[in-house]
């Protein structure tokens, strides 16, 4: 019998409060994490281009992995992740009949629906 361990996943629609009040949500959602389950592997994804990549990497300490466009030429939607080593193989693919492209990653060790940080 394995271990369990928690991993929360946010998505997050485009903010209508000001960058400010959601950069302060985050930073604060990410310490209260990390503090009440400290093994947790964070994802952070969403239409977050109205947020600086610096400032959230600054404040959280997650990794922005997405570095191709997810649409036009402009990166929109952004994953940010607390354990970098945990995924791989990043890519933005064409999926659906939409202006935005799908972020897609393989996470490593993962078998079936199950992952597991190495």
């Amino acid at each position: 019998m394995g271990t369990h361990r928690a991993e929360p996943i946010s998505a997050l629609p485009r903010p209508s409060y000001p960058s400010s009040e959601i950069l302060e949500h985050i930073e604060n959602c990410v310490a209260e994490i990390t503090h009440d389950f400290r093994l947790a592997d964070i994802v952070l994804a969403g239409d977050l281009n109205e947020l600086s990549d610096n400032d959230v990497v600054e404040r959280t300490g997650l990794t922005q992995i997405v570095h191709q466009p997810t649409r036009g030429g402009t990166i929109l939607d952004r994953v940010f992740i607390s354990n970098p080593h945990m995924y791989s193989a990043v890519r933005v693919s064409k999926v659906v009949k939409s202006d935005h492209k799908a972020v897609v990653s393989m996470c490593e060790g993962a078998s079936n629906l199950h992952c597991k940080s190495k």
